[in-house]
C-alpha cells in the first residue's frame, strides 16, 4: 500500500469547532504522513509511524473580529488494511499521566509532539506526550505549557473497532473546556 492510500484513509478526520458568537471564517486543515510508506502483510506485519499536522491557513479574519473558537471534538479513522496490537504494549492510567508521567512504565509513552495555541492576544507553545491506555483502548495526551500560562491537562481518546467496509478503527476525543 502506498503512502497516499494510507493518508487518504488514515487521516480522514472530523473536527468540530466550539460554537461562537458569529460565523467562523478560519478553516482547520489536516495533513500527515506514514513511515515506512509500504505496508507489510498479514503474515509479516510492519509497524507504521504516523505524523499528523493540524493547522489553520490563517486565523486573522477571526482574530480581527475577536471571534473566539477552538476544536471541541475530533475523530480519526484508520484504514481497513490497518491493524493495531496496542493492547500488548505497556500502558499508563490517565490519573498517573496527569499526576506525574515519569511514574508510567517504560514503553507506555507512544508518541509526542508540539503545538502553538493562538488566541485573542495570548499565544502559547505546548508539548504533547501520548500514552497507551490500559487494555489498548485508546490514548491519553498530556498537554503541558509554561508561558504565559502554566498548563497541565490531559485529553483522553477512545479507540473503537468498526465494522465498516473502508475503516477498521476510529479514535475519538473531546478537548476539555480548559484547553479550548
Amino acid at each position: 500500500m502506498r503512502t497516499a492510500r494510507i493518508l487518504a484513509l488514515a487521516l480522514t478526520a472530523t473536527l468540530v469547532a466550539a460554537p461562537a458568537a458569529g460565523a467562523i471564517e478560519s478553516i482547520q486543515q489536516v495533513d500527515g504522513g506514514a513511515v515506512p510508506n509500504v505496508s507489510g502483510t498479514k503474515a509479516r506485519p510492519r509497524a507504521v509511524a504516523l505524523t499528523v499536522h493540524l493547522y489553520f491557513d490563517s486565523i486573522a479574519p477571526d482574530l480581527d473580529r475577536q471571534v473566539q473558537f477552538a476544536t471541541a471534538h475530533g475523530e480519526i479513522f484508520f484504514p481497513k488494511e490497518g491493524l493495531t496490537n496496542n493492547r500488548l504494549f505497556p500502558s499508563c492510567a490517565p490519573v498517573t499521566v496527569l499526576t506525574d508521567e515519569r511514574q508510567c512504565p517504560a514503553g507506555s509513552r507512544i508518541g509526542s509532539g508540539t503545538a502553538r495555541g493562538v488566541g485573542l492576544g495570548l499565544d502559547e507553545d505546548v508539548v504533547g506526550k501520548f500514552f497507551n491506555l490500559p487494555g489498548g483502548n485508546g490514548t491519553t495526551l498530556l498537554v503541558t505549557g509554561e508561558s504565559p500560562l502554566i498548563i497541565r491537562e490531559i485529553v483522553n481518546s477512545t479507540l473503537t473497532t468498526l465494522s465498516d467496509p473502508d475503516y477498521s478503527y476510529k479514535l475519538s476525543f473531546s478537548v476539555p473546556r480548559v484547553l479550548q
